[in-house]
């Protein structure tokens, strides 16, 4: 379904159309036209959204490449994105809230990181250039993180006493899950270096400590799953499951096999 929904997007154009700024409330013919342009580009940031999920999840190869599309994210996008914690929109203010699961950036984080180390073209990489790839993946997603309002910014790792806000929610609580499972989903490919057999020492202090990052992702996001647990709502739960249980099978595998 969402590959069929993904080549009904491309038929519409939205993949590389731009958002526009709607002025009145009640629309001209030519707001109708950019009101309904705008509908379908937010198809699209669903659509690439869930693509990239299910990608990252499945290990199958996407139906939306980026190098196909236009990447520019809707006007005030980030300016509105964490702007609501802790409390609904009213329903003036309904139209400005981004309709889209999660931060698009960190979707476009996830896109590279399947592309770059996960399709078939990075499984013939060298282990210095799966290495390299991997850094400049953790810098984007550092960079990504420090660029988060505090209230909303996850901890490089968490423990049981990290401190947490007092009033989590819902938002606050999927950025971080989603944050541990991009450090994981991005270090872990590091395990496929042939450096283990070639014993090139350097490049397998470089393996070590990338492992050692995804273990460490894998193992805040239980302890913190574990905090936040009365926040999560019912019908999230597959999300949150889907989301960390290949994650477990790494923590668990690195742990017990030492």
């Amino acid at each position: 379904m969402n590959s069929i929904a993904a080549r009904f997007v491309f038929m519409l154009g939205a993949h590389t159309q731009h958002h526009s700024i709607v002025a009145s409330q009640t629309p001209s013919s030519a707001e109708i036209v950019s009101r309904t342009k705008n509908h379908h580009r937010n198809l699209f940031w669903i659509c690439y959204t869930f693509d990239n999920e299910l990608s990252l999840r499945t290990g199958q190869p996407p139906s939306i490449n980026d190098e196909h599309c236009d990447l520019t994210l809707p006007p005030g996008y980030i300016e509105r994105l964490y702007t609501n914690q802790g409390s609904k929109p009213s329903s003036r203010d309904i139209l400005g809230v981004p309709l889209f699961a999660g931060d698009l950036r960190l979707t476009m984080i996830k896109s590279r990181a399947y592309n770059t180390l996960y399709s078939a073209r990075a499984l013939q990489k060298s282990n210095a250039e799966l290495l390299k790839d991997i850094r400049k993946l953790d810098d984007d997603l550092e960079r990504w993180r420090i660029s988060l309002p505090l209230g909303f910014r996850p901890t490089i790792s968490f423990s049981h006493e990290t401190p947490t806000d007092g009033e989590m929610d819902m938002q606050s609580v999927v950025v971080r899950l989603a944050y541990h499972h991009c450090v994981a989903t991005i270090h872990e490919a590091s395990g496929r270096c042939r450096a283990w057999a070639d014993g090139q020492i350097g490049v397998i202090e470089g393996v070590s400590s990338s492992l050692a990052l995804a273990v460490e992702a894998s193992r805040s996001s239980f302890l913190y799953l574990q905090r936040a647990q009365h926040v999560l709502e019912d019908d999230c739960f597959w999300y949150v499951i889907s989301s960390i249980h290949s994650k477990l099978l790494l923590y668990l595998h690195c742990r017990y096999s030492c």
